[in-house]
């Protein structure tokens, strides 16, 4: 799972569109109240489970990533743009992310909600990502 996060990570911020609109604003959980929008927020849900494990040296491993692409509720259209961008990009995904993480990526399910406590708006995405070891 550490591999798909730091992957994930290594990912967004040298893919040169992403880096473009986001710089290093990418963090792992969590990010500050005076985090400069937009950025993205990301991490796996406790239900990574592996498949087929034989003498732990091959099997499947299906993990649920999560991405939170955040910014300030009047720039819209620009949270949509960057969405649409991780969709085209992961969804669908077969091969190496990174030289560490080789797998599959399918799009679970995308959404949007206002945090009121924050004042930010937030698109969703729900990715189930298989690794094959």
């Amino acid at each position: 799972m550490s591999n798909l996060l730091q992957s994930f990570y290594d990912f967004a911020i040298h893919d040169p569109e992403l880096s473009t609109l986001l710089g290093t604003r990418v963090f792992r959980d969590k990010a500050t109240s005076t985090t400069i929008t937009p950025f993205l927020v990301y991490g796996t849900e406790k239900s990574a489970y592996p498949l087929g494990v034989f003498s732990n040296e091959h099997g499947v491993r299906k993990t649920n990533l999560s991405i939170d692409i955040v910014g300030d509720s009047v720039a819209q259209d620009a949270l949509d743009d960057l969405r649409n961008l991780l969709v085209t990009k992961l969804g669908g995904f077969q091969g190496a992310l990174t030289t560490d993480w080789q797998g599959g990526i399918e799009i679970n399910q995308a959404s949007d909600f206002y945090d009121a406590d924050t004042e930010r708006s937030v698109r969703r995405l729900e990715l189930m990502c298989t690794e094959v070891y």
